[in-house]
């Protein structure tokens, strides 16, 4: 199947004082603060999608641009993504607006605070996102856990969120958790 899977999983329904606690605990495991920004996330979609089932998603962060072609979007078992960087730039928008005929769909500006637990390829990676209509929630890259000598359970209990909810879910299906329609909600 085209595309990657993502291997993370989200720790939901996070509050300010979790959030104070998770940087706390974050510091005494020796991760690091790597980030802390605000998102510029565009949803685009050319006019072929089934319903919005393949989206290109370009995010605007830290300097560089991420863009993100969604596959399977729809359907979180089948759910892959096709992912590249580039140095940030206004002129891509304005590249895939007129070659491909995108129309953006979404417009939002979403706080991020990353961490990371070790460095290089064995890293293990933590992002709170912050999107307005919703709780924060968290999401625990679980790739590198084993090599690190973690479960997922353990560091969920380290950092005191074992009463938190644990999903492996998109950003659009943790919206639908809270009765949101992600593209309603952020429509353009």
């Amino acid at each position: 199947m085209m595309g990657e899977k993502e291997k993370e999983v989200k720790i939901l329904d996070l509050t300010d004082d979790d959030l104070l606690k998770i940087d706390i605990v974050m510091k005494q495991l020796g991760a690091r603060k790597v980030a802390d920004y605000t998102r510029h996330i565009m949803t685009f979609d050319n006019g072929t999608s089934d319903d919005l089932n393949q989206l290109l998603r370009v995010t605007e962060e830290d300097g560089y641009t991420k863009v993100t072609l969604h596959i399977n979007q729809n359907d979180e078992d089948k759910k892959r993504h096709i992912k590249f960087h580039l140095p940030q730039s206004d002129r891509f928008i304005d590249f895939i607006s007129c070659r491909y005929n995108e129309k953006m769909l979404t417009d939002i500006f979403a706080r991020r605070i990353s961490y990371e637990l070790r460095s290089g390829d064995n890293c293990i990676d933590f992002d709170i996102d912050c999107f307005k209509k919703i709780p924060a929630f968290m999401e625990i890259d679980t790739e590198n856990l084993e090599k690190n000598g973690y479960t997922l359970q353990t560091l969920i209990d380290n950092l005191g969120l074992q009463d938190k909810r644990c999903v492996v879910l998109g950003t659009e299906a943790i919206h639908k958790l809270y009765g949101i329609n992600y593209f309603e909600a952020y429509k353009k």
